[in-house]
This record gives structure tokens, C-alpha cells and sequence, in this order.
């Protein structure tokens, strides 16, 4: 059964790590730069490349870093076009370079990369990896989703995705989402009613974290966080930014021992401490109540509830009365901590850069707000009309929040090690490798998307001679090279190579549950505002936190429709 203990003294492990394991890591690392500089070209493979038949980028790579720091500074997408697009084969689209001492392969191909996700779930850390599994499980836990693998990754990840792809969860949440919709429209109008020219000029990154917090609080624990009553994120979305940009400037400065040593008296330390504990004593107070509400019930009853929390815990009380315990409070604590970085800020970044799209393309948003004001009934949709096929209801809207995560992908990019040989346009790829997926740069490449560059929801809808906006269908896909111009429409977009979800065994188990929440979402807002870019006004895309965000917000004009 759960256990409802919850430790509040350091574990021995953590004394262990102070006190014996310290010490240890500056002798070995002592030792190690006294003899590494030592090795020979024989027992150095930078030289000639890792991988038969794969290019290595041709920038020296440094005897120990490899070429973690070329080039310099801490641009990733910079990073991910060197390493990943500029010296790749032009046949094959694969490339290597080294990441510490590890040897790195990328691909470019959507084929490639959907046949190593497919087959593939291991995420072991080696050089670099192993240092972010440090930083990983400090933010997210021992038992975070992110870095399991195995037996025990399974074991945590079955009831999540049962919880998060059943109907009942989905149905839940898009009442939150109207709700919540609704109320930040209501607010933003309010505000807009205290200025004389009636409208505003706001960061629009802040607002969506919003929409985003409170959507997740109302459908994963049934509490209402008020950010978008009150337009102020809440004390528990603070201590969410606090941490994932933490986690960021300590992974850009993750070879330096101050990033990995948290019992040290320093400030960050202190703070990140005190934003952890507000954090998880809110969700350890959050699992408690919602534990005592299932022990009240009939023990043989395992049918799911209705927020995401209660499901889990129903899921995880079911299996326990087959398979034994597997679940216990502290470990959906870092399944909480995980879901909410996914289900928060990724999903908010992913509006965020929506918005920018349409206001960037005027003629689009006109086009998701006639639409919206059709479905939603230009005041307010009936709560029974929010069903199943809502999604298809608005399929323009749709196509819109698509369209932008492919340009705009939050999550630029995933690894996988090889567990089984392969083969990818004759070149062999031999097991243990660590593979990267550059899925930005992927999905701005045009072998996998005709006109990558550009912003072209008609690449995943059309419209029929009745003016109504459907869904291209896969055949299209499969011929609109010879097809598609004729009709004025771009090529249809293959979803086999829209990878922002990933793909395979371990893709975003909650992919359903986010299209929904940004179609939705989209849709709310633009029926009753108008968004537009402040003059002069330059995206800069970039990592300040986990996600890919714009570096100095995303201001924008917003006024009543």
C-alpha cells in the first residue's frame, strides 16, 4: 500500500555523499586530469571519428570536454546546428561528435529517427548524461520519469499513462481548460477597462504560465490556484520557475563542482532548498488528502475519479492488490514534479509561441477566430458541448497550435541508447551508442517538411467546397508532392516526422491531454481578443529554463475583438 510517512531528515545516503563520497570524487578527478592528458591517439579515437561511415564535425575537439563547448557560450540551437545540421552527410544525414569523452551520433531523417525511437527506450547518462541525471534527480527526485529506465521505469510510468489517456481524465480537463480560459479572458478584459485607449501592452510568456498552472492544478489535484483570477502567478508556480531555472544554470555550468554540490552554504543552495520544500510540502499535503479520500472507499472499488491525482492513486491502489506496493507517496511526489514541468511550462511555452505566430500572421488568427466564434457560440459554449470530438471541431484552431509546436518546438531536442544494432541507409549502428535528436533543427529541415521555414497551418487541414476545415488525411500525405500544388495548398505535413511529442515507447504520455489543452485554449482566446506584436519587436528564441522559450518575453498588444 502507499506509504504516508514522508522522510523529513536527510537520508544516509545524502551524509554519505557529504562526508565519504566528496572526497573520493576530488581524488579521482585529481588523479584522472594528472593522467588523461597522457593518453595517446590510439587510445583517443577524436582523431578519426567514432562511427564507421559518419562524419565527425571537424572542430578539434578539446582532449577532456570534447566539444561541449564548441561553439562557445551557452546558445543550444546554436549547438544543435553545428553538431547536428552543418557537417551532417548530406545522404544519410547522420553526424558525431563528442560530448565530454562520449561518443555522439545525431540524425536529420524523420525515418531514421522514428526506427531508433521505435525500438529503442533507454536513457542511460554517460559524460554529459550522467551529470544531468545528478542535476535531474536534485529538481525532480530519485524517481523522476526522466531519467528511469527499465523495469522501473514501466513500473512508474503504467499508471500515468492510464490516468492521463483515459477518456474520464480528458473529459475532466476540458471543463478546466474552458474555465480557466474563460476566467484569464475575463480578467485581461477587466484590465483592459481601466485604460483609456482600451487595451493592453503585456508579456504574454507570463500570462500563458498562468492559464497553464491553473489548468494543471484544477485537473491534477482539483485545486483552484487563482493565477489567472488574480493575473499573478501563485506561491507554487514561483517555486516551479525558481527550480527550472535553476536546473538550467547549473546544467550550462555542470563541469564545475559548485553546480552538483547542494549542501554547500550558498546562497542558490539556500534557495533552492526553501522553493523544493514549498513545493513538494504542497504536493505531499495534496497526495495526503486525496489518499484519506481512497482509503474511505470500498477497498474493491478501483473505478478511475475524476482529477488526474485520484486516478493515479486509484490505478496504482488496483495493481497493488495483484503485483504488491508499487507506488509510494514520495515517489508520486516526483511523478507530480515531473508532470508539472511537462504539463506547465512546456505547454505554456508552446502557447506562447502560438500567439506569436498569429499575431505574426494576421490572416490566420482571423481565420481560428471565425471558427471559434462558430463552435463556442460567440458568449460561451454549453458545458455539455465540450465532448470527445471537440478537438474536431475546431480543426483550424487545430492545425494553428500544430503548426506552431513544429516551428516552435518547446522541447528542441531527446537522446536514446542503442540497445539493439541497426542499420540506417546502410551505415551500421552498433548497440550501446548514444544517439541525439535534434527534433528543432528536425522539424526546420526540408526532408522532412516542404517550406520548413514557414508558418502554414494548411499543411495539416483543408477546406472543403463548403467552406468547413478538415483534417488531410494520411494518402495525401503520402502524395502531395504531385498533388498538392495544383490544388494551392502546400504539401500535406507528415505527422511521422512531427516529432514533439517524440515517438515510440517512451513519447510524452501526455501528447493528448496537451493538444487539447492548446487547441482549446487557442481557441478561447482568440474568439474575444485580438493579440498583436509590439512594433520593432525581434523573436529571440532561446533556454533561460528547461524549455525553449523567448529570451526577454514575448510583449504584445492585446485588445478586445
Amino acid at each position: 500500500m502507499l506509504a504516508t510517512a514522508l522522510p523529513e531528515a536527510e537520508e544516509w545516503t545524502t551524509l554519505l555523499s557529504r562526508f565519504v563520497l566528496f572526497p573520493l570524487f576530488v581524488i579521482v578527478a585529481t588523479l584522472f586530469f594528472a593522467t588523461a592528458r597522457r593518453w595517446d591517439d590510439h587510445a583517443n579515437p577524436h582523431h578519426h571519428g567514432p562511427f564507421a561511415g559518419i562524419p565527425l564535425i571537424p572542430q578539434h575537439p578539446h582532449w577532456l570536454f570534447g566539444h561541449l563547448f564548441i561553439p562557445r557560450g551557452d546558445d543550444q540551437l546554436q549547438k544543435q546546428q553545428l553538431w547536428c545540421v552543418d557537417h551532417a552527410d548530406p545522404r544519410t544525414g547522420l553526424c558525431s561528435f563528442f560530448i565530454l569523452r562520449s561518443p555522439n551520433l545525431s540524425v536529420l531523417k524523420a525515418e531514421h529517427a522514428q526506427k531508433l525511437l521505435r525500438s529503442n527506450t533507454a536513457k542511460r547518462g554517460v559524460g554529459s548524461g550522467y551529470l544531468l541525471n545528478r542535476l535531474t534527480q536534485k529538481a525532480f527526485g530519485t524517481k523522476n520519469l526522466v531519467r528511469m529506465n527499465g523495469r522501473l521505469w514501466k513500473i512508474h510510468r503504467s499508471p500515468v499513462a492510464r490516468a492521463l489517456q483515459s477518456e474520464s481524465a480528458l473529459r475532466n480537463a476540458r471543463h478546466h481548460i474552458f474555465r480557466v480560459g474563460s476566467t484569464l479572458v475575463a480578467s485581461l478584459l477587466r484590465k483592459m477597462n481601466d485604460v483609456e485607449d482600451k487595451q493592453i501592452r503585456v508579456n504574454v510568456v507570463p500570462i500563458m504560465k498562468m492559464a497553464t498552472m491553473d489548468i494543471f492544478g484544477a485537473s491534477a489535484f482539483g485545486r483552484d490556484l487563482g493565477c489567472c483570477r488574480d493575473l499573478e502567478l501563485s506561491r507554487i508556480a514561483q517555486a516551479f520557475e525558481f527550480i527550472g531555472e535553476d536546473i538550467v544554470r547549473r546544467f550550462k555550468g555542470m563541469i564545475f563542482p559548485s553546480s552538483h554540490l547542494y549542501f554547500l552554504p550558498t546562497e542558490a543552495n539556500r534557495k533552492f532548498k526553501h522553493e523544493n520544500r514549498i513545493l513538494r510540502d504542497f504536493l505531499r499535503e495534496t497526495i495526503a488528502l486525496h489518499m484519506d479520500e481512497l482509503k474511505a472507499e470500498d477497498d474493491s472499488d478501483c473505478s478511475l475519479k475524476h482529477n488526474l491525482l485520484s486516478q493515479i492513486l486509484a490505478i496504482n491502489k488496483c495493481q497493488d492488490s495483484d503485483d504488491g506496493a508499487l507506488l509510494d507517496a514520495e515517489d508520486v511526489v516526483d511523478t507530480l514534479i515531473v508532470l508539472l514541468f511537462a504539463g506547465y511550462d512546456s505547454t505554456a511555452m508552446a502557447l506562447s509561441f502560438t500567439l506569436f505566430c498569429l499575431a505574426s500572421n494576421p490572416e490566420v488568427q482571423e481565420k481560428c477566430a471565425k471558427e471559434a466564434r462558430q463552435v463556442l457560440n460567440g458568449t460561451g459554449v454549453d458545458m455539455s458541448g465540450l465532448d470527445a470530438d471537440i478537438i474536431k471541431k475546431l480543426p483550424y484552431c487545430h492545425a494553428a497550435f500544430v503548426e506552431a509546436l513544429r516551428l516552435h518546438t518547446p522541447a528542441t531536442s531527446t537522446f536514446r541508447t542503442i540497445e539493439r544494432p541497426a542499420i540506417l541507409d546502410g551505415v551500421a549502428i552498433e548497440a550501446g551508442a548514444s544517439v541525439r535528436f535534434p527534433i528543432y533543427k528536425m522539424h526546420r529541415d526540408s526532408r522532412n517538411f516542404d517550406s520548413p521555414m514557414m508558418y502554414l497551418p494548411e499543411r495539416w487541414v483543408r477546406q472543403t467546397a463548403g467552406g468547413e476545415w478538415v483534417e488531410r488525411s494520411g494518402k495525401e500525405c503520402e502524395t502531395a508532392n504531385g498533388t498538392s500544388a495544383s490544388s494551392g495548398l502546400p504539401p500535406a505535413g507528415n505527422w511521422e516526422a512531427f516529432l514533439a511529442f517524440g515517438s515510440g515507447a517512451r513519447n510524452c504520455v501526455g501528447r493528448r491531454f496537451a493538444l487539447q489543452e492548446g487547441t482549446l485554449l487557442v481557441a478561447i482566446l482568440v474568439q474575444k481578443l485580438k493579440f498583436e506584436l509590439i512594433p520593432g519587436y525581434e523573436l529571440r528564441p532561446g533556454h533561460t529554463s528547461v524549455f525553449l522559450e523567448p529570451v526577454g518575453g514575448l510583449p504584445m498588444v492585446i485588445s478586445q475583438r
